[in-house]
């Protein structure tokens, strides 16, 4: 199992990183993801 963190600083990274993680799973449904969001 593999595993990514991803941070987002700001709504607007967060939003963008919410689109590649959902990408990344309909590729790869065995990643594991954790991660933080801004203030």
């Amino acid at each position: 199992m593999t595993r990514m963190v991803v941070a987002a600083a700001e709504a607007s990274g967060d939003a963008l990183a919410a689109q590649v993680v959902r990408e990344l799973r309909a590729r790869r449904p065995d990643l594991r993801f954790s991660g933080a969001t801004g203030p």
